[in-house]
């Protein structure tokens, strides 16, 4: 409570038990948690299992205010082709940027390549790109929500040769999704740090329907 009285514990793997990336269970880190006080809902987002085959992301709502009762959880895979064992490669997720407006729930993941050596011992490569979720969030309200939109793109083959890379989706790190405060917006803007020395931001936004 806002009075420091500790509701309930639980562990953020313990949170997630039961869902799994690609059959396997998940280890779960760079949780972020949201209240949306205009539909009465928390918002509980995590990144899982790290370098791996099995990389991938949870998007999780509670289905009333109490976050102690159920909860509505969504996974998703990070990289489909990816690989793992001797000689494995992909790309895995980290770090999770959070937003909400009228329509969607918005989640940002940095991509990162990775390669595992004979002894299929894997380890992270280079930046790849942006990933960026959108849920319909009175779909995941409702528990009825069966697509994830994704939005993403290569930073070697898109964005370092690109003449515009301000333009560029496949140039964003780190873009975060804006916690809109009324539940009227049908735009959801998106800002990141483009370029510290020169003190730039870029703004991004998605528009359409949920």
């Amino acid at each position: 409570t806002r009075d420091g009285v500790e509701v309930s514990r639980v562990t953020l793997t313990s949170f997630w038990s039961g869902v799994t990336i690609k059959g396997a269970a998940v280890s779960a880190f760079d949780p972020k948690v949201y209240f949306d006080r205009f539909n009465g809902r928390f918002i509980l987002i995590s990144s899982f299992n790290g370098v791996s085959v099995n990389s991938g992301a949870g998007f999780a709502v509670s289905q009333t205010s109490d976050p102690t009762g159920l909860w509505n959880r969504f996974p998703v895979v990070a990289d489909p082709l990816s690989t793992g064992g001797a000689g494995g490669a992909g790309k895995w997720i980290d770090y999770p940027t959070v937003g909400f407006n009228n329509n969607w729930i918005v989640v940002m993941e940095n991509v990162f390549t990775y390669t595992c050596n004979a002894s299929a011992v894997c380890s992270s490569g280079g930046y790849a790109g942006p990933q960026i979720y959108a849920l319909d969030k009175q779909a995941a309200y409702a528990n009825t929500l069966s697509t994830i939109s994704l939005f993403e793109s290569d930073f070697n083959t898109v964005c370092l040769p690109s003449a515009t890379p301000e333009t560029e989706l496949a140039c964003g790190f780190t873009m975060a999704p804006a916690i809109t405060e009324d539940n009227t917006t049908n735009t959801e803007y998106i800002v990141e740090d483009w370029d510290s020395t020169a003190a730039q931001l870029r703004v991004a936004r998605i528009t359409g329907t949920a």
